[in-house]
């Protein structure tokens, strides 16, 4: 199983793959908001939820229809706070129609929103378009 590789100066890169909009909304300072989230939400539990592999966020953006994929650049500072506050390094779950994944999920809980959106406006998470 592949792990977010750590990229010097202690950040870790994740990918979120979604529709367009949502990516257009983030890209653009939306903060997270649990609301918003969980009527957006295809399955599983309510949540936000980072790819370690490109090729995994890409089939959630997929599945959008018309998607695209963001990548989140997080300190470890900002990985060891959320950890703390309940977010979750964890394989990440299949349907039956889904592949067979690359890599890893990091798992953002609803409650863990409002540390996210603070530790990404004190820049400890950056967010730009995936290469």
């Amino acid at each position: 199983m592949q792990v977010a590789p750590v990229q010097p100066a202690g950040l870790v890169i994740f990918y979120h793959g979604t529709d367009l909009s949502s990516a257009t909304r983030l890209l653009g300072g939306a903060i997270l908001n649990a609301t918003a989230a969980a009527a957006l939400k295809l399955d599983g539990p309510q949540g936000f939820f980072l790819a370690a592999a490109l090729a995994d966020a890409e089939f959630f953006a997929a599945r959008r229809g018309r998607g695209a994929v963001l990548e989140y650049r997080l300190s470890s500072v900002a990985l060891a706070q959320l950890q703390s506050a309940g977010a979750d390094r964890r394989p990440i779950p299949r349907g039956p129609k889904s592949p067979m994944f690359r890599g890893e999920e990091f798992y953002v809980p609803p409650h863990a929103f409002e540390l996210f959106n603070r530790l990404r406006a004190a820049d400890e998470i950056r967010v730009a378009p995936a290469p």
